[in-house]
C-alpha cells in the first residue's frame, strides 16, 4: 500500500467513527430529553421582582476614594 491509500483509509475510518459518535449523542440526547419527569414553569434565579441577588458571590466595593453618583457619571475637568 502507498502513502496516499493509507491516508484515504484513515480519513474513512475517522469520518465513519465521527458520524457513529454523533448519532449515538444524538440517541443519548433525545433518551435524556424523553426521561425528565417536566419543566419548571419558573427559573430558580428569578423572583417577581426580577434577578435576585447573587448568593455565593459579594460585590466588590473599592475602599480608597469615595464619589458620589454625579462625579462618577459626569466627567471632570482637568
Amino acid at each position: 500500500m502507498d502513502l496516499v491509500s493509507i491516508l484515504a483509509t484513515v480519513i474513512l475510518v475517522t469520518t465513519i467513527g465521527t458520524m457513529i459518535i454523533g448519532v449515538g449523542a444524538y440517541m443519548a440526547f433525545k433518551l435524556r430529553d424523553k426521561r425528565k419527569p417536566n419543566k419548571k414553569r419558573s427559573d430558580d434565579t428569578l423572583d417577581a421582582a426580577g434577578l435576585r441577588d447573587a448568593i455565593f458571590l459579594t460585590p466588590y466595593v473599592h475602599e480608597g476614594s469615595v464619589r458620589s453618583e454625579a462625579e462618577s457619571i459626569a466627567p471632570t475637568a482637568g
